[in-house]
């Protein structure tokens, strides 16, 4: 064996004296060169927010990237001085609690699968929930330490109410028990277009539950800050970050005018906040968010503890997919990677098959392993930043906390975010950016995988309907402890909860405490947001494939005119195939053929009504007309060119083309025509 000799370790190694760091215009000039006579410009991404993203980033010499340090004013970087890596983050687990008991189920279990908190979501059921459905919820919680967050909409203080009478028939100690109640009036008005309780009522409330709370239930915060809702309806990350800002300041100054503190009031807000899918984005999000709270919180005069913004982050309802749904588990892990990354404090990450009107067990278990895989497989919760330092995150957090604070600025001068929701300008914001999203999403701008890129051909037909959208208005019911709901519409100010516990107690519903509470006031009403899901562009098409399946036994087909060499035309004939599908169409034929003629001859053959050209640029648009022509004279009903128009429009306009399909093109608006073409109904 030859003979081993001990490493040699130089002194004062210096690895720039072989490495030198090249200059910025040395990196530019290397990546054009690779171009091949493109311009680095051309690579700039355009984002919804209005931010310029380049392909190159730097540190730009300057100190203006300096984010501070975790724990610390602006709080950019968390809002806990070691990150995630003391105590991770809250793995929060969403609970319908249309059923108490299967609530309550989940609650006892949710600890051996390393759950640390419930999202209780309220939904209208709740209504006619009475005080002895709530037991063993209330049990549950005061046995595991688990925390609570509520999201019962404009019905949070007739819940709380139900939650303390359950608890103290069960002599539980109230202390015991941690979390938000999520009272968020100005959310739900803009969410659900409704508050039965009316504002100025609702925000008597709100200072009677922080007092109440303060008193008895300590853990307990009383306020929530939602943009669920604003995001749900396709809010920018902008939006979302100046209204949160914007509905605090409210939620402030209703408290401190009712004789808080500003430092006790930040105490009892917290906040909750969807993530989409554009991983970089939402990461700069939460961490602008914070900077945009702190600067708020700052300006008022609070301290440094009550700057901090404690962040519920919830994966995207809005991007969850009814079709190829198991790639929506993919889709929410990601979501929560930039949760995690982005510093949430707790992440609720919704089951795949949550957009599907009876989800499973299984997508609330792969939902919970998510959190696993990121913490013990991934161990993000071992990093303290692992957004920090990133120059590209750097520049995402900056902008948008600077457009951010913009908007706020300007909401605040239009008279602050309620006068803004009654005039009707918030929702015109988001309808506007809204349309733009459902544009790029028609024109494949922004791809949805698994419905309008890559879709599943054998894809079975889904003979069912979308989940029935959250709604926090409660049902009706006529009758109820007559004396105690009398007491309770009589209630003086500061009473009001207390009535309301008696009343719960009683035997009274969630909605016959919500008419008690109002207190002569009207319920209050404007138009809602429309909250849709982003494939919800392409999921009518495809049901519309699934009833004429279920009626003929097949999908309605298109005949593909093929005019070239079968080879050179793969890509294109793989493209229109791919494009036909997203709405549930098939291709009958797609042999090339050498001429006008064989072409024509084959869709005569082929007995369809309907045809895409695909034809080589080497053809010409003469012979494109031709074959529009023939294929109109052999009964097509309708003839689509698989190009985009350019200069031959008119050509082919003249001939009898109906559109084009193409990389770029309306999807939507192109496969609703063939589907009207076809005969597939509505």
């Amino acid at each position: 064996m030859p003979e081993q000799k001990d490493p040699v370790f130089l002194e004062d190694f210096d690895l720039t004296e072989l490495f030198p760091v090249p200059s910025v215009s040395e990196w530019q000039a290397v990546a054009e060169a690779s171009l091949r006579g493109r311009s680095l410009s051309e690579l700039v991404d355009f984002t919804h927010e209005g931010i310029d993203v380049p392909p190159l980033f730097t540190d730009g010499g300057s100190a203006e990237f300096d984010a501070g340090w975790p724990g610390q004013t602006p709080f950019v970087r968390g809002s806990a001085v070691l990150g995630s890596v003391e105590s991770g983050w809250n793995v929060c687990e969403p609970v319908s609690a249309a059923d108490p008991n299967h609530a309550a189920k989940a609650i006892r279990t949710a600890s051996q699968r390393g759950v640390n908190a419930i999202w209780l979501r309220c939904t209208s059921t709740l209504g006619s929930r009475q005080v002895e459905e709530f037991g063993e919820l209330v049990t549950a919680l005061a046995r595991s330490p688990i925390e609570l967050d509520l999201d019962a909409g404009g019905s949070a203080p007739a819940a709380l109410a139900l939650l303390v009478s359950a608890a103290q028939q069960r002599k539980i100690n109230l202390e015991s028990i941690s979390g938000t109640i999520g009272f968020d009036p100005l959310g739900t008005l803009a969410t659900d277009g409704e508050l039965a309780i009316g504002l100025d009522r609702s925000f008597e409330l709100a200072a009677e539950m922080v007092r109440w709370l303060q008193a008895n239930m300590p853990q307990m915060r009383s306020l929530a800050v939602s943009t669920l809702g604003y995001h749900e309806a396709g809010a920018t990350a902008v939006q979302e970050i100046a209204f949160t800002a914007a509905t605090g300041v409210e939620y402030l100054r209703l408290l401190t005018a009712r004789g808080f503190d500003l430092d006790e009031s930040c105490c009892q807000i917290s906040f909750v906040t969807g993530i989409g899918r554009d991983l970089f984005m939402e990461i700069a999000k939460l961490r602008a968010l914070r900077q945009v709270w702190s600067r708020v919180v700052e300006a008022a005069g609070g301290i440094e503890a009550s700057q901090a913004a404690p962040i519920l982050a919830v994966t995207s309802p809005r991007t969850l997919t009814r079709r190829d749904r198991w790639v929506n588990a993919l889709r929410t892990t990601v979501e929560a990677l930039a949760a995690v990354t982005g510093g949430a404090d707790s992440i609720a990450i919704l089951p795949f098959d949550s957009a599907l009107e009876q989800p499973g067990e299984a997508g609330g278990r792969i939902a919970v392993n998510a959190h696993a895989l990121l913490r013990e497989e991934c161990s993000l919760h071992r990093v303290m930043d692992p957004a920090g330092g990133s120059w590209y995150v750097e520049h995402l957090t900056r902008q948008l906390a600077e457009k951010s604070w913009e908007l706020f600025q300007s909401l605040e001068r239009d008279g602050g975010m309620r006068a803004c929701l009654l005039s009707g300008s918030i929702h015109e914001r988001v309808a506007e950016v809204a349309a733009l999203k459902r544009d790029a999403i028609s024109r494949r701008r922004d791809p949805i995988t698994g419905v309008s890129s890559f879709p599943d051909e054998n894809e079975a037909c889904l003979m069912i309907k979308d989940k029935a959208p959250e709604c926090h208005q409660s049902s009706r019911q006529a009758d109820g402890p007559t004396i105690e709901l009398a007491n309770l519409s009589s209630a003086t100010a500061g009473s009001v909860l207390e009535r309301a516990i008696d009343a719960a107690t009683a035997g009274a519903t969630v909605h016959q405490l919500e008419v008690a509470m109002v207190g002569g006031e009207q319920p209050l009403r404007i138009p809602a947001l429309v909250m849709e899901r982003e494939s919800s562009i392409f999921d009518r098409l495809r049901d519309r494939s699934d009833a004429w399946v279920s009626e003929y036994a097949r999908r309605p087909s298109v005949f593909v005119a093929c005019l070239g060499v079968a080879v050179e035309l793969r890509a294109k004939v793989s493209f229109v195939r791919g494009a036909l599908a997203v709405g549930g169409i098939v291709t009958s034929d797609e042999n090339a053929s050498a001429n006008v003629a064989e072409a024509v001859s084959a869709f005569s053959e082929s007995g369809e009504t309907a045809a895409v050209i695909c034809a080589l640029d080497s053809q010409g648009p003469a012979a494109v007309a031709d074959l529009v022509c023939g294929l109109k004279e052999k009964g097509a009903e309708l003839v689509l060119i698989a190009a985009p128009p350019g200069t031959s429009d008119a050509k082919w306009r003249d001939a009898g083309t109906d559109g084009y399909l193409y990389a770029g093109c309306n999807l939507d608006e192109i496969l609703e025509i063939v589907l009207n073409s076809l005969g597939v109904s509505e």
